[in-house]
């Protein structure tokens, strides 16, 4: 049972009695200052008397999301019971509920009545708190929890954009983030409440799909301003719509201005637009004029402060889209929603149960509970609110759920795991054979795995390298929630919501076996180039020559999944390959050419090595058969001289191993001359001093006379 405290002047908790507005506490003349976010957390308590009230809801009522450190809501509570002079172990007034949050035990009342103790929170009847892949919307704002730090932050930022001129705010972030959400189940109802908040109460709202033939977009502009109303009338009439959608383009400032009439002379009063899908009047292929008109529309509608205009995109659009702003004159307002924090995915998970009266199992013997076990599972996971909302959504409308959410359907459905896969091969069993050959081409740069190629890994798929096809099916496959866009330092890529969904998916598993080779190849070339890059280029860090860089130099050629940095890598891997090449070639053409030449060189000395001792063998059978050595083998041959003198019995011979045959020519020459014996030839004469020594005319020794026979040459 829900009461509300702001409206008394005090309260009492047992015999303390708080007053909020004062700033203390007082019992029996004593009185203790409080902080103010004490206080709020007291009264956030005291508005839920005898309930559980979970961590995540103080931290989403008091903090708003802006906190910094270790969860304050522990030492809040602390120092309140220090100032009300309680104990933990047995408490009277604050009592700790193991893993589910606190609870005031004393008797609270109001302004002197008392408040009955409820004994929980009333039960849901709208069915399954939990909205699934849909986006929630503003019926749903009661269960819509965990995004009170980025609604408080874009109600700032649309409050300052509206004191400096056009109330505009640009709301991005990647698919599935909870974008659409934030605005319609987050802002939109705290601007629709009675006060509205920090300057601002829409009296009315529409929204616009910017998504559709472009030529209707003027239409479908004039049919949403045509939906606000004041007091239960419509600003204009069904008959005035014609006529509106000629003022959109002729006098926009008319139109403001009947609006700022028929809203009245509060000027916190203004009525809102939200313009989803804003992303695609500015994509390269979508018509600019289109994109101009609407951004300048909406600067001459927000020029008096009485409209708001909240526009959605995804990230990849944001600076586009703020770039036709700014072109138009609209404020440079933008806000990127980002991935929840585990203590907002604590409050997704728990507070819709409970409002909706489904509480979550817990096993006895460890004393673990359901809603620990999806908080740990999806505590970093990379996008959490596709497979969460998916995964609760599933298990809330499980047969066997009916009465609280518990471990035996859990464990039947996989867990996130199974619930997930399931999911994703219902998606991909309902496209046909072409959609169905495209998701595995498709595949092919979604996933990729570790160096060693043991553990799959998710990768993500630059949009730029998907041909028509595959963006035809990705932009599918992100509506059904089974990829997400999002942009990187590399552009913007598509990847899965769900990393195990490459290794718990059979379609998956079976694909990645079957390229094995090719994924771990493209893995390593992917290792390799971003250790280049970091290392600051050095040639000394590209692929050397060998079977890995050829397989680059293929991946390369045949398929378009590699990056243009690891293009550019596997690039120079290849040109210093060959610069390499053709340096040892020329090594090893100048080493054979060298080791040529020194083997000839030593041919030549080991031939006139042997050529000398050949001569120095028959010089000295020569000499032999002077001194009367008989020749006693066969005939040696007889080879004809190159000068022969007839009547001295000389002859020059050609070679010197031709001596011994000299010796018998001139032993037959001997007997048939006339001359004397031991006449010697003309060429010759005894040396001075006589003997048997000869020389020739120059003086140079040519031989010796043996014993006045004969004599022999040299």
């Amino acid at each position: 049972m829900k009461t509300r405290t702001k409206h008394v002047p005090f309260f009492t908790l047992g015999d303390w009695t708080v007053r909020p507005a004062l700033g203390f506490i007082e019992r029996q003349g004593e009185r203790t200052p409080l902080e103010p976010k004490l206080l709020d957390v007291l009264e956030c308590l005291a508005e839920h008397p005898g309930d559980v009230v979970s961590v995540e809801a103080l931290l989403d009522r008091c903090w708003a999301g802006a906190f910094y450190g270790d969860n304050p809501v522990h030492k809040a509570i602390a120092l309140l019971r220090k100032a009300l002079g309680d104990d933990a172990r047995s408490p009277r007034y604050l009592a700790t509920v193991r893993k589910r949050g606190y609870r005031l035990v004393a008797p609270v009342t109001l302004g002197g009545s008392a408040v009955p103790q409820a004994p929980g929170i009333r039960p849901w009847r709208g069915g399954s708190p939990y909205p699934g892949l849909r986006a929630f919307g503003r019926e749903d704002a009661s269960v819509f929890v965990g995004r009170s730090g980025a609604t408080e932050r874009a109600l700032r930022v649309l409050a300052q954009t509206r004191t400096k001129g056009p109330s505009f705010l640009l709301v991005d972030g990647p698919s599935g983030s909870g974008k659409s959400s934030l605005v319609h189940a987050g802002v939109l109802p705290v601007l629709l409440r009675e006060g509205g908040r920090r300057g601002l109460q829409a009296l009315d709202w529409a929204t616009l799909d910017a998504r559709g033939p472009a030529s209707t977009l003027r239409h479908r502009l004039a049919d949403a301003i045509s939906r606000w109303q004041s007091g239960g009338d419509p600003l204009f009439p069904p008959t005035e719509r014609r006529e509106l959608r000629r003022a959109l383009v002729r006098d926009t400032a008319q139109i403001a201005r009947r609006i700022a009439w028929r809203a009245g002379d509060i000027q916190d009063d203004v009525f809102v637009l939200v313009i989803d899908n804003l992303e695609e009047l500015v994509t390269p292929g979508a018509r600019r004029d289109v994109a101009r008109t609407l951004f300048e529309a909406i600067a001459r509608l927000t020029e008096n402060g009485r409209i708001v205009v909240i526009g959605i995109s995804r990230s990849e659009g944001r600076r586009r889209v703020l770039e036709r702003a700014r072109w138009a004159g609209l404020p440079d307002a933008a806000m990127t929603v980002h991935p929840p924090r585990e203590w907002e995915l604590a409050q997704m998970i728990r507070v819709p149960a409970e409002v909706a009266g489904l509480p979550f199992e817990q096993e006895p013997a460890t004393g673990w509970r359901l809603d620990d076990e999806l908080i740990g599972a999806l505590r970093r996971h990379p996008w959490p609110l596709p497979v969460l909302q998916l995964t609760l959504a599933t298990l809330a409308d499980h047969p066997d759920t009916t009465s609280a959410l518990d471990f035996p359907s859990y464990r039947t459905l996989g867990g996130v795991d199974g619930i997930v896969t399931r999911h994703a091969e219902q998606v991909v069993s309902g496209l046909n054979e072409s959609e169905q050959a495209t998701f595995l081409r498709l595949l092919k740069q979604l996933a990729t795995v570790t160096v060693d190629g043991d553990d799959a890994q998710l990768a993500h798929a630059r949009w730029a390298s998907l041909d028509s096809d595959e963006r035809r099916l990705a932009l599918r496959l992100v509506e059904e929630r089974l990829l997400v866009r999002f942009d990187t330092d590399e552009g913007h890529c598509v990847g899965l919501v769900h990393p195990p969904l490459l290794s718990h998916w059979p379609r998956c598993a079976q694909w990645m076996d079957a390229h094995h080779d090719f994924l771990r190849t493209r893995a390593r070339i992917a290792v390799f180039a971003d250790r280049w890059y970091r290392g600051g280029r050095r040639d000394e860090d590209l692929l050397p020559h060998g079977p890995l860089l050829a397989d680059a130099v293929a991946l390369c050629t045949s398929e378009s999944s590699l990056t243009r940095k690891q293009r550019y890598f596997v690039r120079r891997s290849r040109l210093r390959a060959r610069a390499r090449g053709n340096v040892l070639a020329c090594m090893s053409a100048t080493i054979l050419a060298l080791t040529t030449c020194v083997m000839a060189a030593m041919g030549d000395v080991g031939l006139a090595q042997g050529q000398g001792v050949e001569r120095q063998a028959s010089s000295q059978q020569n000499s032999s058969a002077s001194l009367g050595r008989v020749h006693t083998g066969p005939p040696l041959p007889a080879a004809p001289p190159l000068y022969v003198d007839a009547q001295s019995g000389f002859a020059e011979w050609s070679m010197p191993h031709e001596l011994l045959s000299y010796a018998t020519y001139r032993s037959e020459r001997r007997a048939a001359t006339p001359h004397a014996h031991g006449a010697l030839p003309t060429h010759f004469h005894r040396t001075e001093k006589g003997g048997n020594d000869l020389h020739d005319l120059k003086g140079s020794a040519r031989g010796h006379i043996d014993r006045g026979t004969g004599f022999t040459y040299w």
